[in-house]
């Protein structure tokens, strides 16, 4: 195989495997395109950790004044409200108890008395939606309701 002097690509006999070598200036342009992927990877890493760092900060579940406890109970609903794909309800417990509630659920609106799971609490929650502080807020999951 014949290949010209000033042909970028030498070919070394057909003794084993072909190799083929670049120019220097072609592997100072693929050491550059590579070095650039690798700091774009970096970058979009680190982005992608802020932002679940961030994520995190704003989580009311993952701050520091949550406390995971882990209690039933049920109550007459005396108030729903309704925030983006949260519903707060105002429960009244058998008890005679006022305690509001948060879940993660559009469904028990319209429910008349509901049976929660909570899986923690929060002192001096402040709804940013509703604009409300609660002085304290138990975040549950709804397991029966009447409606």
């Amino acid at each position: 195989m014949k290949i010209s002097k000033t042909s970028p690509l030498m070919v070394r006999p057909l003794t084993g495997p072909v190799v083929l070598s670049r120019s220097p200036h072609r592997r100072a342009a693929r050491t550059l395109v590579l070095c650039t992927l690798a700091a774009i990877a970096i970058a979009i890493a680190i982005g992608a950790a802020l932002a679940v760092k961030h994520r995190r900060a704003d989580s009311p579940l993952l701050s520091r004044e949550f406390v995971r406890q882990h209690e039933e109970f049920s109550g007459t609903v005396e108030q729903a409200l309704a925030a983006g794909s949260y519903t707060y309800f105002a429960l009244r417990t058998p008890s005679g108890q006022l305690r509001w509630v948060v879940t993660m659920s559009r469904a028990h609106r319209d429910a008349k008395w509901l049976y929660v799971e909570s899986f923690g609490s929060r002192e001096g929650f402040a709804s940013a939606k509703l604009q409300r502080r609660f002085e304290l807020l138990y975040f549950v999951s709804v397991r029966k309701h009447s409606g």
